[in-house]
């Protein structure tokens, strides 16, 4: 980066046409520490995405009432029904319980060898679209069907475990979701490696601050999945197993207890000062 100094702000420039105005040294120092040590996530084995659109979300997503009834009406429903989250679920380190589903009527997976979902093998779920035929014929996001979902080439990410993220209220929040998890194109997703020890780094008090900074400051995309790309992050340290556990343990009944511990270890990480630290702190509260 290229820093230039203007009146009582800095100047930085990454070299890929954003730039972001640094309040003082401080913010200097710390954007300096994270550029330093940090691995661009275009460069960790990891891969990112959006959440799913259905074109008509009153048609597909559905609450507990709705679908007990379609597996009331036929049990084999329950195959395509999945538990669904959206933005405001999303918690730092966990997720509410949204009690949505969605009715995955999915276009199929190539890299699975999944043929796309045959609605009439599930009548039930059928007479539940038809419904909204109307809607389903002329939306612009579907499949090979009415009836099916929009193409999605990493349909197998959603089966595994994975970071997913949104901006609520102009602040990040982080969760990791568990395997067969859906959710709605207000959230992204990292599937790959190290997703605890990423959760833990960017939910922490130094990449609240960061993250605000480059957004609010600059010229960044607010919530692009490009700016992610290109987001730091430091893999390597000896805080690295400890900040894992402890994200492994956090939940929402135990959330007091270990955020001030991951946020120490995080700040170790970076080689954060006192100084720093208290700068933070007064900048995010």
């Amino acid at each position: 980066s290229v820093f230039v100094e203007r009146k009582n702000t800095i100047v930085s420039y990454n070299g890929n046409e954003n730039w972001c105005l640094l309040e003082n040294r401080i913010e200097l120092a710390i954007k300096s520490k994270i550029d330093r040590l940090g691995v661009p996530l275009s460069n960790w084995n990891i891969r990112i995405n959006y959440g799913i659109k259905t074109g008509y979300n009153k048609a597909f997503i559905i609450d507990n009432t709705i679908k007990a009834d379609l597996i009331r009406q036929d049990n084999k429903s329950a195959d395509i029904i999945r538990p669904l989250l959206q933005g405001k679920d999303i918690e730092r380190y966990w997720y509410k319980n949204s009690k949505k589903y969605i009715i995955l009527t999915h276009n199929g997976c190539s890299q699975l060898n999944m043929p796309h979902v045959d609605v009439n093998e599930y009548p039930a779920i059928k007479n539940h679209l038809d419904k909204y035929y109307k809607e389903l014929v002329t939306r612009k996001d579907q499949g090979y069907t009415p009836y099916n979902l929009r193409s999605c080439s990493y349909m197998d990410d959603f089966l595994k475990q994975k970071l997913v993220w949104t901006p609520v209220n102009s602040e990040y929040r982080f969760a990791i979701l568990p395997e067969n998890y859906y959710f709605n194109n207000s959230l992204f997703m990292i599937t790959g490696e190290k997703i605890h020890l990423l959760c833990g780094i960017l939910n922490s008090s130094l990449y609240r601050f960061y993250l605000n900074v480059m957004f609010s400051n600059g010229t960044y995309q607010y919530g692009s999945s490009s700016f992610f790309e290109k987001l730091k992050v430091k893999r390597n340290g000896k805080e690295i197993d400890d900040i894992v556990n402890l994200v492994k343990k956090i939940n929402a009944t135990n959330y007091d207890k270990y955020y001030s511990k991951i946020d120490d270890l995080v700040y170790k990480l970076y080689e954060i000062t006192d100084e720093e630290k208290e700068y933070i702190t007064h900048k995010i509260n």
